[in-house]
Parts: C-alpha cells; structure tokens; sequence
C-alpha cells in the first residue's frame, strides 16, 4: 500500500509495510505542495515520478536525469472542460488518469494521450448520464470506482462489480465468533441470576431493599431514554439546525458575485478571484469565530453541472464537477426560488452531514451560486452520546454508592440489635 504525503515544503511517496514505519519511495522538494499537488504516483519501474496539479496540469520528473516535463494540460474538447485527478501507475510506463471533466478515464503512454471513449461523440442527455470515475487503479486489471459504484474496464467499457463473495474460511470465522459471544453471554447471564439467588436467600430483607432501589433507578432510566432523551436530542439539534443556517446565510451574503462568477475553469486555481472568494470564507471560519468544527463549499452551476469553486478544505480546486443530477434537484429548487433549505444527517460515501444550502445572489438579484455551510453529523451524533453516556454512568455510580450505603447501614443496625440483646 503507498500513500502520498504533502506539506508546505515538498511532497513523497510511502509504502505501509505490515510492520515497522513507512518506507520512503521518494522524495520531492515543491513549493506549497500541500495546496497544488492532489496526487502523485512512482512509474512501475520506479524511475519517474506523475505527479497532478490543482490546475489541470500533469508534470512527469525523470529521478534519474533530473528534469521535469508536462505531460498533460487541461483541455477544452466540445465544450467540455477537462478535469485531471487521481493517477495510478500500468504495465510499462503507462500512466492512468481519472478525469472529472470529461467524465472519462485517460492513459498517458510516453507522449501519446489515449481515452476510454469518444467524447466529442456525446451529446449533452449522454454526457449527463455518465458517472465520474473518483478513482482508477491500472496495475493489474485496469479499474475503477465512482461515487456509487466499483468498475472492472473491458475492452473499452465499464462492467459494475455488484458482488463480492466471502471465501469458505472467511464465512466459518465469523460464524465461530458469533456463536462463542453467544455462548459467553449465556454464560454471563447464568452466573448472573446463580448470586442473585444466592443473595436473596441470605438476606431477604437487605435483597428486597436494593431490589426495589435498582427497579426504581431502571424504571428512571427507562423514562428517561424515551421521554428527556429523545426531547434533548431534538433541542440540541432545532439549535444546531438555527446555527448552520444563520452561518450559511452570512456566508452567502459575504461572497463577491463577480469574483465566483469569473471561476469558470480548473486553470483559476489561486488566481485573483479565487482568492477573493476565499478571504471572505476564511474571515469566517479562520478569525477565532468559534466556526471550527464547521465546513464550508461554494457551488456553481454551469449547463447542468453541479460544480464546486472552492472549499473551505482548499483541496478541490477552483473547478471540481459532480455528477449529482440537477434536474429536479434541491439545488435546482433553491436557484429557482431563491429561499435556502437545511438538511438533517444526510450521507454520502463521504460521510453524514448536516448542513444548509443559501443562494448567493448576484449585482442584479438573480441566484449565481450555492453556499453550503454544515457539519459532521457523525460527530453531533457522538458528542450527544458522549453526554448521554456520561449521564447514565453517573446515575449508575449514585446508584451502586446508595446500595453500599444501604448494606452498610443494614449491617450496623444489625450489629447494633445484636449488642442490644447481649
């Protein structure tokens, strides 16, 4: 397994050994490396290194001659606009490509640019239809995978991986452990009610006591995860759902029109519009506002084409095209009438969010782009579990303290009365 490594000075390649730290393949000095390089991959023979730029360009550097060329540079084809991404290494010096723009996969073979399809062939109904390779992988067979699914690449052609099959071994060890947890917990439960029993039969009086006590508190407990629980939840997330829209709303109001409006190509990565763009996001979020743990996107539109401009991430570039449909979309909605929407723990394979959409209007008054301003639902689902967690334990240790305390005071009157009838 290699992993690509960025920072500010430079970027390299490691292989994850199965023990021990990761290995350095190579190492390449870049300025502001964590900004433009999105990915980088070795040739198989490990003499060249691909590396792709934020601006649509791929560079190729010879480790043994020392020099740096490109390879390939965004295009127009059709009006389309290519959007290069994530490399992966092939047999010889065949270097794979996914590409946003043309919804495409490309193969670079020493100067030669070949790719699955014909684009200019496409008309727009076509084109729309066709899912974005997020990422390819051309080592063995060559394949890939979008947002929804995973793809072997036949003689041209995309064939879906819809199953994936357990081997014999792998199916037998899961059964084993899920029929020794069933064993321990029976087990558990065994010994369990054995001391209860034992219990109740030395000290009737004591053992109804804490019996009553312990009924009470898991009747207490119960009320309390399906009434107050289910209240506070609701509160804390009415709260969070005010909050992600008033940001949403002020950050929509912040972004200069022109500035987004002239992103219209991956080239105006960090140009003077998109910097524009982001110094009024980053007032936002990066001026000890207390907007940490929120993320911010900026969306365009462009013939049909839901696309992000910038990300609060700064990792996507100034053009990265989704292929989600806009065609009676939310997003198309919000465009048409104007009024922003808030959604609750939505998920994708990039996770569970949730988050606001706010039209961002331009000199004239007409919707130009989306803001999204949200956060990780998985995270407020985590903290309020933390809280509930923490909760529940203190009403349990109160409820192990006051049936100590019980047990001691049962002792001591007991030992008290025997004193008495000496």
């Amino acid at each position: 397994l290699r992993i690509t490594l960025r920072d500010a000075s430079g970027f390299g390649i490691y292989e994850l050994a199965a023990s021990g730290s990761p290995k350095e393949l190579f190492y390449l000095p870049y300025p502001d490396a964590d900004l433009w390089i999105h990915s980088a991959v070795l040739s198989q023979d490990g003499r060249k290194v691909y590396y792709c730029l934020q601006n649509g360009t791929i560079l190729c550097d010879s480790l043994d001659e020392g020099t740096t060329e490109a390879v390939y540079s965004s295009t127009v084809v059709g009006g389309r606009e290519s959007v290069p991404k994530e490399l992966s290494p092939g047999s010889g010096e065949r270097i794979y490509f996914t590409d946003l723009g043309f919804r495409d996969i490309g193969m670079i073979d020493g100067k030669e640019i070949s790719w699955m399809w014909e684009k200019s062939s496409l008309d727009q109904a076509d084109f729309l239809e066709q899912e974005i390779f997020e990422a390819v992988n051309g080592e063995r067979a060559l394949t890939g995978c979008s947002r929804y699914s995973a793809y072997v690449i036949r003689e041209g052609k995309p064939v879906a991986l819809t199953t994936l099959e357990l081997s014999i071994t792998a199916m037998a060890a899961s059964m084993i452990s899920k029929i020794a947890l069933g064993i321990i917990c029976v087990l558990a439960l065994y010994y369990l009610l054995y001391f209860v029993r034992i219990f109740f039969q030395r000290s009737k009086l004591l053992a109804r006591v804490i019996f009553v006590l312990c009924l009470a508190v898991g009747i207490m407990g119960v009320l309390f995860v399906h009434t107050a629980l289910p209240k506070y939840k609701a509160l804390m997330l009415t709260e969070l759902e005010n909050r992600i829209g008033d940001v949403g709303y002020l950050v929509a109001q912040r972004i200069p029109s022109d500035h987004l409006l002239a992103l219209d190509s991956v080239k105006d990565y960090r140009n003077e519009d998109y910097l524009a763009v982001k110094e009024r996001v980053d007032e936002m979020f990066f001026s000890g506002n207390g907007l940490s743990d929120f993320y911010c996107v900026i969306y365009t539109v462009r013939e049909d084409v839901i696309t992000v401009n910038y990300c609060s991430k700064d990792n996507c570039g100034a053009r990265y095209p989704y292929d989600w449909r806009f065609e009676g979309s939310d997003e198309q909605e919000i465009m048409e009438t104007g009024r922003g929407k808030i959604f609750t723990n939505r998920s994708s394979f990039e996770g569970s969010y949730s988050f606001s959409l706010s039209p961002i209007f331009g000199e004239e008054g007409e919707v130009v782009g989306l803001a999204e301003v949200g956060v990780n639902a998985r995270q407020f689902e985590e903290d309020v579990n933390r809280l509930t967690a923490d909760l529940m334990i203190s009403i349990l240790v109160i409820t192990v303290v006051t049936v100590l305390l019980i047990i001691q005071i049962f002792r001591l009157s007991q030992n008290k009365g025997k004193e008495e009838d000496e």
